[in-house]
């Protein structure tokens, strides 16, 4: 697996997008729509469905079962691999996605969950289409009954080829780094209900035109996530997909 790339988990404020010259002059390459549907790509798929296999691979884990059948136990490490699809108004994905996990405990108590994940495949907006790959380690915690949300941190690293639909319909060779941050996912409905992320993307086009945005991400607790890019804010739906820039 490709090592993460060390970066700033902070949630941070300030965020910028650079455009660089072109052939035909100085413009710029994406727009911040278009960086919101990237960060969408990420939220929408990597993320959400991400924190919704958590709980079913750390249920699973905490009560001795996994895909296989086989008895899990802690301190072994297992796998699994499946396929995730959906054609919706705002957005489509097709791809692959395997799971590591292992589950640390403590005098037979489950502790918390150690996994990593890939994936590869389509994924799509009204704006960009993309394909490529995903990875990523994180550590989950909250097994203790008493708590509702287990809590999710780490970083994943996603490269791919990334088309503008519309205007230049330009392809860039994208690469987006994130980092989750106390993200609290129900136990019971699978959602998130809190924590922040940040992302750092960077992107280049065959013909040498390149841009670069970082951004901050806050999960509002009721199915969407609040982005600011270059100083513009863009609400989320973490389901849809749907990205509506703020006033």
């Amino acid at each position: 697996m490709k090592t993460i790339k060390a970066f700033a988990m902070v949630l941070t404020l300030s965020l910028f997008l650079q455009a660089c010259n072109d052939d035909n002059g100085s413009e710029t390459v994406i727009s911040t729509d278009e960086a919101a549907d990237e960060i969408s790509m990420s939220l929408t798929t990597d993320v959400t469905d991400l924190a919704s296999d958590l709980v079913v691979i750390s249920d699973d884990a905490k009560n001795g079962r996994n895909s296989s059948g086989k008895v899990a136990a802690c301190g072994v490490p297992y796998d699994t691999t499946f396929t995730k699809s959906f054609t919706g108004q705002f957005i489509s994905y097709n791809y692959a996605v395997s799971y590591g996990y292992t589950l640390s405990c403590s005098n037979g108590a489950p502790g918390s969950l150690t996994y990593i994940f890939s994936s590869d495949g389509e994924r799509s907006t009204a704006r960009l289409s993309s394909m490529g790959e995903s990875e990523g380690t994180f550590t989950a915690g909250g097994f203790e009954v008493s708590k509702a949300n287990y809590t999710l941190n780490g970083s994943f690293y996603r490269i791919h080829s990334l088309s503008q639909k519309s205007g230049a319909q330009r392809i860039f060779n994208s690469e987006s780094e994130g980092s989750l941050t106390n993200l609290l996912v129900n136990k019971s409905t699978k959602k998130i209900e809190g924590g922040s992320a940040t992302f750092s993307v960077t992107g280049q086009s065959s013909g040498g035109s390149t841009y670069e945005f970082t951004a901050s991400v806050t999960f509002n607790g009721d199915g969407t996530a609040t982005a600011t890019i270059n100083g513009v804010v863009y609400l989320i739906n973490l389901t849809t997909g749907e990205v509506t820039k703020q006033p």
